[in-house]
């Protein structure tokens, strides 16, 4: 099943911001900088006006120097003839201030054309020297705008560029493989409780004084035979009868309370007998005897002693669930006998997480905890997409079995008093690269049983 993930991010900011900046590059950067627009080939009429005005100024001198009529018309004839009537007006109204003679030349160029009635010839003026037209400069205003706008382009570009650049890394750890860790977690520690393992199983008594030897081996005769596996390190060496936590002491079966036949079982203190041999030393100054009995520790309890045809009883039934975004998910839950007797924990708990913001998920491993096991039993929940990279499923397994999982997938986790059946009740995966690959969401259910209940 496949889940459409809506991170909230509106469909048109992006192609919004992608056409702002392709408008500001194409106009300011690409338009004034690298390819400035160029004029080529224009024509008079196309002019600004200053230009315009020196073209027929020039004209109306070569008319009055040659008289040539057609000339004047060949080099007028590109502008539509409204617009020249318009602009010599215009320009023999300012010209009549300035140069009085050049206004009478284009006043004469303009009867000849045939765009206004000739006026009376006019006074000759005496000749006044043209006076330069002042050189116009960019004023203040323009420059500092202009500026200004190539700041805020600087400073909107590296915006973009930034969160262009974060899209694309986001991109990429989507479409990415998961990225698995070398190095996999500690293994869970256990709790207090779980220490009551050493005593509650009479494994490890031993008689009174005999603190520094080795622990007796189980009756491999009793129900539900098995191997007793290595001890526990607990992240260092085994620990010994010296090191045990104080709170255990009192857990310890002292002689009062052992069985009967184990009391007479135990050597006793007998007083020594004076030596019968001449010159042999008295049994006060010999050494110790190296032989030692050991006083057998007693049976198992009754909830151990049960026959293999007998059906385990129920005592904890728990739901766990994922859903993509929780980057520390780790769900425990305590298992407890119907008389509030604690006997191991059970959860779910997030393998490796990956994605960017760690909180994707491509395998989440089960595990079951026994008070009277050594071992945490684990196996890896793995989705279809990382079973099926040979690789990638050896990274995220590791030792443990993996188990590709789907909706109603069964897997079981047996310890020495405990078995965990587990179904896999609800899974929808992430529309993302890999397909398949990445948890949205996993409900487990898991039912703990109690051997010989």
């Amino acid at each position: 099943m496949v889940r459409n993930i809506n991170n909230g991010r509106s469909e048109w900011l992006l192609p919004l911001i992608a056409f702002l900046v392709g408008v500001l590059v194409g106009w300011w950067v690409i338009g004034w900088g690298v390819w400035p627009v160029k004029y080529t080939n224009s024509l008079p009429p196309d002019l600004r006006a200053a230009e315009r005005d020196h073209y027929l100024i020039m004209t109306a001198e070569s008319y009055a120097a040659t008289g040539d009529v057609m000339l004047a018309r060949e080099r007028l004839a590109t502008w539509p003839a409204d617009q020249l009537a318009t602009d010599l007006q215009t320009l023999r109204d300012r010209l009549m201030t300035e140069n009085a003679l050049q206004a009478s030349q284009v006043q004469l160029l303009t009867g000849v054309l045939g765009l206004s009635a000739v006026s009376a010839a006019p006074t000759m003026a005496p000749t006044q020297a043209p006076t330069p037209a002042p050189v116009r400069s960019e004023s203040l205003l323009r420059t500092l705008c202009t500026a200004g706008l190539w700041v805020v382009l600087a400073l909107l570009g590296i915006v973009v560029g930034v969160w262009l650049y974060n899209r694309w890394r986001n991109a990429q750890a989507r479409k990415s493989g998961p990225a698995i860790d070398e190095t996999y977690r500690a293994p869970r520690s256990r709790s207090v409780a779980g220490l009551e393992r050493i005593s509650v199983t009479g494994a490890d008594q031993v008689s009174p004084g005999e603190a520094g030897t080795e622990p007796a081996q189980p009756d491999l005769s009793q129900p539900w035979p098995r191997t007793r596996p290595e001890a526990d390190t607990y992240g260092g060496e085994p620990w010994t009868e010296a090191e045990l936590p104080s709170f255990l002491d009192g857990r310890r079966p002292s002689d009062a309370r052992r069985p009967a036949a184990a009391r007479e079982s135990a050597p006793t203190a007998q007083p020594a007998a004076p030596s019968v041999v001449p010159g042999e030393p008295p049994a006060s100054a010999r050494p110790p005897a190296t032989r030692r009995e050991i006083a057998r520790p007693p049976a198992p309890t009754a909830p151990l002693s049960v026959s293999p045809a007998a059906a385990p009883g129920k005592v904890g039934e728990y739901t766990a669930q994922f859903q993509m975004g929780e980057s520390d998910y780790d769900e425990a839950f305590d298992v407890t006998d119907g008389g509030g007797v604690y006997l191991g924990q059970c959860g779910l708990e997030l393998n490796d997480p990956i994605g960017r913001g760690h909180d994707q998920a491509a395998a989440l491993q089960v595990w079951l905890w026994d008070t009277r096991d050594p071992d945490t039993q684990v196996k890896v929940l793995m989705s279809e997409g990382a079973y099926r990279d040979t690789a990638l499923r050896d990274q995220l397994a590791g030792e443990h079995p993996a188990v590709p999982i789907r909706i109603g997938a069964e897997f079981e986790l047996e310890s020495y008093n405990l078995l965990l059946r587990g179904r896999v009740e609800k899974l929808e995966y992430a529309e993302q690269e890999p397909v398949g690959g990445v948890f949205a969401e996993l409900a487990v259910r898991m039912v703990v049983y109690q051997k010989g209940r």
